[in-house]
């Protein structure tokens, strides 16, 4: 009796789609997530790494930044963080999230695995790049444009233990 609960449970979730790879669960989870999210938002980020079982999105409002945790099964919360909101210049737009397949920008690439960043805009145009963490933290940017936003936002999340913006920029404040 109980295999044959299992069988048919197993079936309906089959079924209805119910049951996914963890991979393709995140993505599902991660688009309509941030579907809702334009309501609240008009720039959503994401910051994603290949194999891994979740990603953190985040974005701004009010002068706080609003940052999630979702994972294939769930999504997690964070208390808001006093935040600026670094408005980044469209050019700094352009080359960092060039699309062109003979970008090269140091720490931004074409990758198809590794970590990378999403930008979805409320108009709904939206940009991607993969990223080298390491490189993006070992080096100074000019004040908005995207990394140092990207700088500026990790350490408010505390995202990275090991970067200091505060430290890395002292002369500039």
């Amino acid at each position: 009796m109980k295999t044959s609960k299992i069988i048919i449970i197993s079936f309906l979730i089959c079924l209805f789609g119910l049951s996914c790879s963890p991979q393709l669960c995140l993505q599902k989870r991660a688009d309509r997530f941030i579907e809702k999210t334009y309501r609240k938002a008009d720039t959503i980020y994401k910051y994603s790494v290949a194999f891994n079982n979740f990603n953190i999105v985040w974005y701004h409002k009010d002068g706080y930044l609003y940052k999630y945790r979702i994972s294939p099964h769930m999504i997690k919360k964070y208390e808001p963080i006093v935040a600026e909101n670094i408005f980044i210049s469209k050019s700094s737009l352009s080359k960092y999230f060039d699309e062109s397949i003979y970008k090269n920008v140091e720490c931004f690439y074409h990758l198809l695995d590794g970590a990378s960043i999403d930008i979805y805009f409320k108009n709904g145009k939206n940009l991607r790049s993969s990223i080298d963490i390491d490189c993006l933290f070992g080096q100074k940017y000019p004040v908005n444009s995207i990394p140092y936003k990207l700088q500026y936002d990790f350490s408010k999340m505390g995202q990275f233990v090991d970067f200091n913006f505060e430290d890395l920029y002292q002369d500039n404040h």
